[in-house]
């Protein structure tokens, strides 16, 4: 089967060789370029966890040191990964997509512990802020 790869080209290229593993014929037609925010720095906090959406958002986050040590939720097994090559040293995933680990974080964590921080891209498709279950948290 000829199959057309329409992912960013560092995530497209890992996707190629599975296919291609698999005796698919592959086109790479990237339609979105990832480019990291310059001059980007996340301000240190009391957060008691951070949340991920995007394997590229923590990929480009430039975290320090001491935000590698806050617990870290991610929608799903590719930003998890993400998260632990990044070198965060606590991860876990949990909800699937974006409303389910809103709904998670407000089943499991208290707001008086501290804000969230969300860790996204510039454009996403969903925002963790926006979900109504996340409301009751501070989400930088």
């Amino acid at each position: 089967m000829r199959l057309v790869i329409t992912r960013p080209t560092d995530d497209a290229n890992v996707l190629k060789a599975k296919l291609e593993a698999m005796g698919h014929s592959t086109i790479l037609v990237p339609l979105l370029q990832i480019i990291p925010r310059a001059n980007v720095q996340i301000p240190l906090t009391n957060y008691q966890l951070i949340c991920v959406t995007s394997a590229n958002a923590v990929k480009y986050s430039r975290a320090s040191a001491e935000l590698k040590r806050i617990p870290v939720l991610t929608v799903g097994p590719q930003s998890l990964e993400a998260a632990r090559a990044a070198g965060f040293k606590s991860c876990k995933a949990h909800g699937g997509d974006v409303g389910g680990l809103a709904s998670y974080v407000s089943e499991n964590f208290r707001r008086r512990d501290g804000p969230v921080r969300y860790l996204a891209g510039a454009k996403t498709t969903a925002d963790l802020q926006a979900q109504p279950t996340a409301c009751d948290f501070t989400v930088a």
